[in-house]
């Protein structure tokens, strides 16, 4: 992932708990996290959770993000053939 798309995601993901978690409107949650239209938060939001806010406000689950890790644990062995 390119720093702005991890930027992104964080951003949604946040948005994700605001959505399920308070009672703030959409577009207050948009300002909130630093977008000036809500247009463009809608469609961040519907690109990474492939559903608009207020679907998910309604019906969407919070993700769980799995990411591999940059660097082996200390006990990991890796075999090339």
């Amino acid at each position: 992932l390119s720093p702005h798309q991890l930027i992104r995601e964080q951003k949604i993901r946040r948005a994700c708990f605001l959505l399920k978690d308070t009672d703030m409107p959409i577009k207050q949650i948009a300002t909130h996290l630093g977008y000036t239209d809500y247009t463009n938060f809608t469609r961040a939001f519907r690109e990474v959770m492939q559903m608009t806010p207020r679907e998910f406000s309604l019906h969407g689950i919070i993700p769980v993000l799995h990411r591999t890790p940059l660097t082996p644990n200390a006990g990991d062995t890796a075999t090339v053939e």
